[in-house]
This record gives C-alpha cells, structure tokens and sequence, in this order.
C-alpha cells in the first residue's frame, strides 16, 4: 500500500511540474534552493559563520567548511541535533533557543534557514539573530510566508493529524520537517520590521511562489495556483510562498 501511495505521489509530483514549467515560468524558482546559492555566493573565505537551527544538516557541508576555512558555530535548542551533525561541519556548537542567545556578536554572517517559523516569538528571535552579528554583518534568512495556505493549515491542524499526512505523502521531509510551527514573524513587513528593532538593516527581499505541498494531488494542486495568481499578481510581497531575507548589521 504505501509503495502505490508513493507511486501515485511521485506521478502527481511530476504533472505539477510540468504544469508550472509550461504555464507558471517565474512562478516556479525553488526559495530554498535560491537560499543555498545566495549564501555560497556571499559567504568568502575565512568567515566566520552563525548557523541557526541547522542541526543536523548543516548549510555548509563538511567538505565546503574546510576548503574555504569556515569558523561555523552551529546553534540549536536540540543537543541531540547539532551531535548528528556530519564531523566537521561546526567549528563550535552552542545549546540555546535562538531567542535566547546573546552573543557574541563576533560572526560576519548569520544564517537561519527553515528555522524561524519554529519559533514562538519573532521580535526575540530577531533581537537573537543581531546579537550574533558583528557590526556590517550579514544577515541571511530563509522561512515560508505565514499567509501561504500550507502555513495556515498547519496552524490550525492537530500536530499529530499533520505529521501524519505529512510523512505518508512525502516520507523524504522526515529529516527536516514535522516540528511545530508558529510562523511568528513570518512575512516579509513582519520580519523587516523585527530585524530593524533588532538593528538589522534591510538589503533585499526575494519573494517565491512555489511549494511541494499541494503537489501531491493534480487537482489540488490547480485549485492553489487558479486561487492564487490573481492574489501573486497585485500582491506578490504579501502572497508569496517563501521568502529571502538579507539584512545587515548596523555599526
């Protein structure tokens, strides 16, 4: 049973796909994957890295850290997490909610990818991140939108109902996925307006408008998008799926 439920996934997956390659164009660039380029493209050489709530799967692998000699202090609330980490890939490990870490602010870039929707508080969270930067520091984020419709269902659906349907549909996100999330902060005004209370300076935001939640099913899937694109058209800061943050640190 769970190998055809796999199948039929796997088949729906691929008609979505090329839907959104043959109707959606722009509309279909992957925010998690622009994230992992971004900050390859930024990060130079002998920097010196805050990775929050990579755990185990850090950005950098093992193999990246030590050829461009990465300082990564890997920071999250899970000790378990950061010890299943590859060898190698942090420099230093810190225990601690990102919300309550104060410092040192002694890092040129601090990264937070898929974590901040985990957290209860944004504006802490925020103030977490900037603590970490030294001044001129680079901030980079990576989080989905909280008005994105996967995020509102997972608000309001019982934890054990959605990690449930979650890894019977798509057993591959049981590494990474499945926490509880709060989406606090989570848009693109919300977070800019966070980061400035916190001292972080806007630079860019990349909006993106592609997910894999609904692709498990074709007609979900085009239910999503039909409602959607009018919404992504007038207003494609406030109805993005994800979203980048890049920020710097105030002197």
């Amino acid at each position: 049973m769970k190998m055809l439920l796999r199948r039929f996934v796997a088949s729906q997956i691929a008609a979505c796909k090329a839907i959104d390659r043959r109707f959606f164009g722009s509309l279909t660039v992957d925010g998690n994957g622009e994230f992992c380029k971004l900050v390859r493209q930024m990060v130079g050489p002998g920097s010196s890295i805050a990775d929050i709530g990579g755990g185990k799967t850090p950005v950098f692998t093992a193999e990246e850290t030590a050829v461009n000699r990465l300082r990564v202090t890997g920071i999250d609330i899970d000790p378990g997490e950061l010890a299943r980490a590859p060898a190698g890939t942090y420099s230093q490990v810190v225990v601690s909610a990102i919300e309550d870490c104060k410092g040192p602010p002694v890092h040129d870039f601090v990264l937070a990818q898929s974590v901040l929707e985990h957290v209860r508080d944004g504006k802490a969270a925020a103030a977490g991140i900037s603590a970490l930067a030294k001044p001129g520091a680079s901030i980079v984020t990576f989080c989905p939108c909280k008005r994105a419709w996967f995020a509102r269902l997972n608000r309001v659906l019982p934890e054990s109902l959605k990690r449930a349907i979650l890894f019977a549909v798509f057993p591959e996100k049981r590494e990474r996925q499945g926490f509880p999330a709060y989406y606090d902060g989570c848009s693109p005004s919300e977070m800019t307006e966070n980061m400035a209370a916190a001292g972080v300076s806007v630079t860019e935001i990349r909006y993106f408008y592609v997910s894999s939640y609904f692709m498990c099913f074709v007609p979900l899937y085009l239910l999503w998008r039909m409602v959607n694109y009018p919404l992504i058209r007038m207003f494609p800061a406030r109805y993005c799926e994800t979203f980048i943050f890049v920020g710097t640190r105030n002197g």
